[in-house]
């Protein structure tokens, strides 16, 4: 049967029964070892709806427009003048991710339903570490529809220097970044001996042979259902085939999913390990372009490893009498050995400052008085790598927030010792990543005169 017999065909069927929501070509690009989907398959596949993980975001926007970010930065909408006849409470809210390729949160842009009359445009900001998984020309924006169906757009803008990817459509829903194609995890790290499971995940999308039929209940133009591509294969490889012992494959070839087991010694080069899956997508066409083989890696460190860790501390108007700024800060190297356990042999501890030094109020002078421990003062800690995350138990001095000498018209002269805090968090956690990466921590409350802030960067050596 030709492929346009085969979708008149399906069509008729489609027109009586209601259960297909997209047809799909039949035939396949030369040399294509991914052949696509039987085409009673690829109907779009209903999920559950996410569940609210994040704090909601909202405000007011009105008939000249505005926009609004998600509490983690991911997510933004921008509405423009005349898309909103009258001021209406606009939402995002991070919720559990459950379409096929989507990254870890979806989100929920309220009120769900609400239709503007001139398209908004959906943002999503993205980080150099979910390029490790995947690229840039692989990446794309999808909407749950009320069944449950995900659809993604088949025209996305996609700025790779400033990392943001956006949409424009027409309508509220929840919206996510998913990924065609990607592996996971992008880096590990394993001991000698260790095994490490990988996957290729691929979404079925190719521009040229899905199509939405009339009649769907999708709501918008130029979108196509996001489907799981079950019948991918993939060849996999160790450092490219570079001679040596790098480990090996434990599990047969050929598939999405394949475990890799660590070498019984630590390579002497080449190390991160370099695995490569080598996916031929046979011409596949997705986002106007075509994919024949394509090559995504992820990186596993072998044996021990290290990293660097630095932390700065800032209390805004740390003194009751005057606007200041109080800095502090510590540098210290953590290790892993090749028994996952954590150690920090060396620690710096920055002397704290105070721009400016003294001030006054109408009564009352107060100047800092300097001191050489500050808030900040690590002097050791240990921990253990498991399931690639380091934790971190830490030791630290006890401290307290600067120290005035005050001078005061009506009580005198004394000295104020401020009040005791604990500087750095006393423990720590975060993933092994070859990545630098930013932890932050705010404390506004009341156990200190000011708000205090700490920004800590972990840098792998």
């Amino acid at each position: 049967m030709s492929p346009r017999a085969l979708v008149l065909r399906l069509l008729f069927i489609i027109s009586f029964s209601g259960l297909l929501f997209c047809c799909v070509k039949t035939s396949a690009p030369s040399g294509n070892n991914n052949p696509p989907p039987n085409p009673q398959d690829v109907k779009p596949e209903p999920t559950a709806v996410g569940t609210p993980v994040g704090t909601l975001v909202s405000q007011t926007i009105g008939p000249n427009g505005g926009s609004i970010v998600s509490d983690d930065g991911v997510a933004e909408v921008i509405i423009p003048a005349n898309a909103l006849s009258a001021n209406t409470t606009i939402g995002i809210q991070s919720i559990t991710n459950n379409c096929p390729g989507g990254t870890p949160n979806a989100y929920r842009f309220t009120p769900n339903g609400l239709h503007f009359d001139q398209n908004v445009t959906v943002k999503f900001h993205y980080t150099d570490q979910l390029l490790k998984s995947t690229l840039a020309d692989l990446m794309g924006i999808a909407y749950q529809d009320s069944t449950g169906a995900w659809w993604r757009f088949k025209e996305v803008s996609n700025d790779s220097i400033n990392k943001v990817i956006s949409a424009s459509t027409n309508h509220f829903t929840d919206y996510t970044q998913f990924l065609f194609m990607q592996i996971t995890p992008s880096y590990a790290v394993r001991q000698t001996n260790k095994t490490l499971d990988l996957l290729v995940t691929l979404v079925y999308a190719d521009d040229d042979e899905l199509v939405p039929l009339p009649g769907t209940v999708d709501p918008q133009p130029s979108v196509v259902p996001v489907i799981v591509y079950k019948n991918g294969k993939c060849n996999w490889s160790i450092n490219g085939g570079i001679a040596g012992d790098y480990g090996s494959f434990i599990t047969d070839n050929g598939r999405l999913a394949i475990t890799y087991k660590a070498p019984g010694s630590v390579p002497s080069s080449n190390n991160p390990v370099a695995i490569s899956a080598n996916i031929d997508m046979g011409g596949m066409k997705y986002m106007g372009k075509k994919f024949n083989k394509t090559v995504l890696v992820s990186s596993v460190k072998i044996g021990s490893f290290s990293y660097d860790v630095d932390v700065d501390v800032t209390i805004i108007k740390a003194s009751e009498v005057y606007n200041d700024t109080y800095n502090d800060g510590a540098s210290f190297e953590v290790d892993v050995d090749e028994h996952n356990l954590i150690s920090i042999p060396i620690a710096v501890n920055r002397e704290p400052t105070v721009t400016p030094p003294s001030g006054h109020n109408a009564t009352t002078t107060a100047t800092w008085i300097p001191d050489k421990t500050g808030i900040t003062n690590i002097t050791g800690g240990f921990g253990v790598f498991a399931n690639d995350t380091l934790g971190i138990l830490l030791t630290n001095d006890g401290a307290v927030t600067p120290s005035w000498h005050i001078h005061d018209e009506i009580l005198g002269d004394y000295d104020d010792n401020g009040e005791s805090i604990q500087g750095f968090p006393g423990a720590l956690s975060f993933p092994a990543r070859d990545t630098v990466q930013h932890l932050y921590f705010t404390n506004g409350t009341a156990a200190i005169r000011g708000t205090l802030s700490m920004t800590i960067t972990i840098t792998p050596k």
